[in-house]
Parts: structure tokens; C-alpha cells; sequence
């Protein structure tokens, strides 16, 4: 009897643990991916040293934010001196941004094509989208607590444009977007430019109306010789009354960079050094090295910029 019961208490605590684990997954998924995204950071190297060494010979990286919306100041004090900052949006307050000769500025919508689009602004400004918020799976997201965060309070009309008619520089190194749903319509609007790393914040379902998802995404950016390297989701548990719950990798953030084959391989041949950095600026440098090894690249300066980075990361 004694046995018995030890047994039976032992069984529970292992069964209480076990739902204990379950309805904490949220917190152990968060954890892990802070804990890749701290590494990553970590793992970046100082372009100020490279620059030092002038192995990008006073050459500048151009970073085009579409949707300006992470801590620039912060991001910029080690990549001050070697990135032009190009800052888009059409809805925010750019006295936080700092006045420097490499920051430029757009208040402008950016699509496919030029055109006249509804933009609605919600309570939560960061949330605003030329789309409608509320769509399949936005109360799954958004829940009770936060579905007055999406309320749209006004309804503006915008004249939008893309990015091949905006722009007036040479190339897009690194392109980053984040515009609540319609990151497709950005992408699609690039023309000739092919970055060499791009981050999208986009959702696996519908958040707002007609939005085009990453799987959409992946296929377009596939067609142009890109590859997914980084996925890191903000999950969030189902919204039932359970003791334990599942998640639902719904959003969250997507780095693609060009394949080392087909139409991948142009777009790193272009510029090797250009390249090399954009991806040691978001830590990924191992995998530029993995794909220059494939490529079978042998000039002096580029093994010159491997040895560097391999001495510094």
C-alpha cells in the first residue's frame, strides 16, 4: 500500500509538471528565441574596424527601412561611419531620429505601384496598415485585451509609390520591412534592386484583410534567387480556458539572403565586400563564408575580408 501510494503521488507530480511545461511553452519559445537573437547581436562584427581597415576602401552600405520603426540610434552607434540610413514611412515622428548626413527621410506609402490608397490609423499607431486589421486570425493575435490597440480611429487617403520610383540609389544592400500586412506588395514593387539580405516581419495567416502572407512571400522572393536563413516567431498560446495550452507560430520576423546558385549567385557576385558585411551586420556572417567556400572565390581582397572576419567573430 505503501508503494502504492508513493507511486501514485510520484505519477502525479510528474503529471503536474508535464501540464506545467505545456502551458509554459510561450515562456521557454520566447526565451529561446532571445536568447538566438542575444547571440546573433553577439556575434556581429565592428564594421568601425573594417572600416579602419579600409578593406570596404570608403565604400558605404545602404540600409533602406521600409516601415522606420527599430531603435536606429542604437543600431547605428557601430555602423555609424559605413551605412546610409534611408528611413521610410508615412506615419511617424522623425524628431527621434538623429540629423546626420547618412540619414535620409521619406514620408511616403510604399507599394507595388503609384496609386491612391486608404491607410487606416489605429489607436496603436505602430499597428496601422493600409490594410484592415480583423481578419482570419487577427482575434487569435489581438486578443480581448488588445483588440481596441487595432481600432481604427481614422481613415486617411495616401498617394503611395514603390520603391524603384523613390529611390535614387544604386542599390539596396540591405532592405528591412515592417508595414502590418502589405510587405508583399513592397517586395514586389523592388524592380532591379536585389539586396542582400532582406528582413520582413510578416504572419503565416491573415492578421489584416486581403494580406499576403510568407508563404506568398517566400515564393516571390524564391522566383528572385533568395533563400529563408532566419525564421524567429512571436508565439502566443491558443486563446481557450485550458490548464495547458498549444501555440500557434503565427508572426514574426524572416531574414532571406540570395541562394549561391542561379539567380542567387548574381546578385552576391556583384559586390562581394558589400555582400560579405550586410551579412556580418546581422550576424550571419558563418553562412556568407559557407556560401563564398561553395562559390569557390579566391580573390585577394575578399580572403583578406575572411581572415578578418574570422579573426574578429
Amino acid at each position: 500500500m505503501i508503494l502504492k501510494s508513493i507511486v501514485k503521488s510520484t505519477l502525479q507530480k510528474f503529471i503536474s509538471l508535464v501540464f506545467f511545461f505545456l502551458k509554459s511553452r510561450t515562456l521557454f519559445d520566447e526565451l529561446i528565441s532571445k536568447t538566438e537573437n542575444y547571440i546573433r547581436l553577439k556575434n556581429r562584427i565592428s564594421l568601425d574596424k573594417i572600416n579602419e581597415n579600409k578593406i570596404l576602401r570608403n565604400k558605404s552600405i545602404n540600409l533602406v527601412d521600409v516601415g522606420a520603426s527599430f531603435d536606429i540610434q542604437d543600431f547605428s552607434k557601430q555602423y555609424k561611419k559605413i551605412i546610409n540610413f534611408h528611413l521610410i514611412d508615412c506615419n511617424w515622428d522623425k524628431s527621434i531620429y538623429p540629423k546626420k548626413k547618412n540619414f535620409y527621410f521619406y514620408d511616403k506609402f510604399i507599394s507595388n505601384k503609384k496609386k491612391i490608397i486608404t491607410f487606416n490609423l489605429t489607436n496603436d499607431t505602430g499597428l496601422s496598415s493600409g490594410l484592415t486589421p480583423n481578419a482570419e486570425m487577427s482575434d487569435y493575435y489581438w486578443n480581448k485585451q488588445n483588440q481596441n490597440t487595432v481600432k481604427i480611429k481614422k481613415k486617411i487617403k495616401l498617394a503611395s509609390t514603390s520603391l524603384k520610383h523613390l529611390l535614387k540609389v544604386n542599390n539596396i544592400d540591405i532592405l528591412k520591412i515592417d508595414v502590418q500586412g502589405t510587405e508583399f506588395e513592397v517586395l514586389k514593387g523592388m524592380g532591379k534592386y536585389r539586396p542582400f539580405l532582406i528582413k520582413v516581419e510578416s504572419s503565416t495567416s491573415e492578421m489584416y484583410k486581403n494580406q499576403k502572407t510568407i508563404f506568398e512571400i517566400g515564393t516571390l522572393l524564391r522566383s528572385k534567387g533568395y533563400i529563408l536563413h532566419t525564421s524567429s516567431f512571436f508565439s502566443k498560446p491558443t486563446p481557450v480556458n485550458l490548464k495547458w495550452k498549444n501555440i500557434v507560430n503565427l508572426h514574426g520576423d524572416f531574414i532571406f539572403v540570395p541562394n549561391h546558385v542561379g539567380k542567387g549567385k548574381k546578385i552576391i557576385m556583384k559586390n562581394l565586400e558589400k555582400y560579405l558585411i550586410s551579412y556580418a551586420i546581422y550576424g550571419i556572417h558563418d553562412f556568407a563564408l559557407y556560401q563564398l567556400t561553395r562559390l569557390k572565390i579566391n580573390k585577394k581582397k575578399i580572403i583578406d575580408l575572411i581572415e578578418f572576419i574570422k579573426k574578429e567573430g
